[in-house]
């Protein structure tokens, strides 16, 4: 116990907990005093001083025999009933794609020559007019690439790597219908790229692509046609889309290359309404078997074919970069078919 001043005020301040010994008391215990009056001397409590309870006042201890079975199941039952629950940890919710709504109205998606690094919540409407292998990069990863069309006959390059190109690899294929959405729009980089367009989209994994119906609207393929004489007098040009009469196919061969692999090529000469030729080379064995039923007299439209400057102006074909595209139904295919049947016996440069 202890005695403490507070606004004139004295305070017994019991320290340890109270303990009721006794109820219902009809004697007095010990020599009750006024605290008032003893509190100016606190020397004269005795704090150490038994007090006598009256006999009449003890209270009657009772044993009662408890299995210990029921002790247990009370204290088990106790401290369930004020026990907390234990938090139960919420399953990860299955996060499924949006269903893209198809529409016949091509207008009601964004054109693709609109997208920027700024637009948000688009989706596009395109065919996939090219798409490459599936690569393993110096990395271990993997590498897809695809270029889409929209019915504008405008283009743009689609990128996946890793998990999302073997996810979609197996999903897309060329010269089908889809509904693209979720991708990042970036900077295209323009040694890796030889489309007309300044942006290219990344696919990663929330990628949304989904098959849409093929009303026809879209084109298989668009081209931004060069004539050979244009290739020809061209200065620093990477690449370009050619379309002309196939004048000459030679037979598939394999050549030694400086680094000791062997590859399979096939050449081939083309001539259009400018009254030039160039030398068109196809490499790879799977390629140079694709296009062996090219003829001469057949129109072949050559889509991203690199320019070489090696013994003159060349162009180079394989599967990972360019296209061929023979007896293709275009209006270009129609002027200079009409030009090789008034000049095919002409002299070509």
């Amino acid at each position: 116990m202890k005695m403490v001043e507070v606004k004139g005020k004295t305070l017994c301040m019991l320290m340890d907990p109270i303990q009721i010994l006794v109820q219902n008391l009809t004697e007095k215990l010990g020599a009750p005093q006024d605290i008032a009056e003893i509190a100016k001397n606190q020397s004269s409590f005795e704090l150490d001083k038994q007090i006598e309870i009256p006999s009449s006042q003890k209270e009657e201890k009772i044993e009662v025999d408890i299995p210990e079975t029921k002790v247990a199941e009370t204290a088990a039952n106790t401290k369930a009933k004020y026990q907390a629950p234990s938090p139960v940890k919420a399953a990860s919710p299955v996060k499924q794609q949006p269903v893209l709504q198809d529409s016949s109205d091509n207008n009601s998606y964004m054109p693709i020559k609109a997208v920027n690094t700024f637009t948000r919540d688009w989706v596009i409407k395109a065919r996939i007019s090219n798409k490459g292998p599936l690569k393993t990069t110096k990395k271990g990863g993997y590498l897809l690439k695809i270029e889409m069309v929209d019915h504008h006959g405008s283009q743009i390059e689609g990128t996946f790597f890793n998990k999302p190109a073997e996810r979609f690899n197996s999903l897309l294929q060329q010269d089908k219908v889809y509904l693209f959405s979720n991708g990042q729009v970036r900077m295209a980089n323009k040694k890796f790229s030889s489309l007309n367009n300044d942006f290219c989209i990344i696919f990663d994994e929330p990628a949304n692509i989904q098959e849409a119906a093929d009303d026809g609207s879209i084109t298989q393929q668009a081209f931004e046609f060069k004539t050979i004489q244009e290739v020809g007098d061209a200065i620093q040009i990477k690449s370009a889309d050619v379309i002309g009469i196939v004048t000459m196919v030679g037979e598939q061969e394999s050549i030694k290359l400086k680094s000791g692999e062997e590859k399979t090529r096939k050449s081939v000469q083309i001539a259009d309404q400018s009254g030039c030729s160039i030398n068109l080379t196809l490499w790879g064995t799977e390629f140079c078997t694709k296009n062996e039923a090219l003829r001469v007299g057949q129109v072949l439209a050559v889509k991203q074919a690199r320019v070489s400057e090696f013994g003159g102006k060349s162009l180079n074909v394989a599967s990972d970069h360019a296209g061929l595209y023979p007896d293709i139904k275009i209006p270009e295919a129609e002027k200079v078919l009409a030009w090789w049947r008034q000049n095919s016996d002409s002299s070509l440069n």
